[in-house]
């Protein structure tokens, strides 16, 4: 019962929550699009990763690419695996709507985040 409860709490709690989305630099440098979805450590808030995440698409674009990032939020701010695919398959989905084309797609995450990943 505890599990399908708890189930029933992540599944409502992804249909609510957002995805923190971030467009790449207003320079773009080319057309090379790609897509990150990072998901964070146990107890880390989205805004948590906007700097480091920001960093890596300037250092993206120099390298010539658009780099389009997408956190997920997770209750309590820890990744669980009840909620990882919907996480995921929202992230992909708010990118798009907010302007990803289509590209290369990648994962980054951190510690307890890479346990689901």
């Amino acid at each position: 019962m505890l599990s399908k409860l708890i189930t029933l709490v992540a599944i409502v709690q992804s249909v609510f929550a957002e995805t923190l989305v971030l467009k790449p630099p207003a320079v773009q440098t080319s057309n090379k699009d790609i897509a990150v979805v990072w998901v964070g450590g146990a107890l880390c808030a989205q805004e948590a990763y906007r700097k480091i995440a920001t960093e890596f698409q300037n250092q993206a674009s120099v390298a010539g690419y658009n780099a389009w990032v997408a956190v997920p939020h997770f209750l309590e701010d820890t990744p669980n695996p009840p909620q990882m695919g919907g996480a995921m398959d929202a992230s992909f989905k708010d990118l798009k709507a907010n302007g990803f084309n289509g590209g290369d797609k990648f994962m980054f995450a951190h510690s307890l985040g890479t346990a689901f990943g």
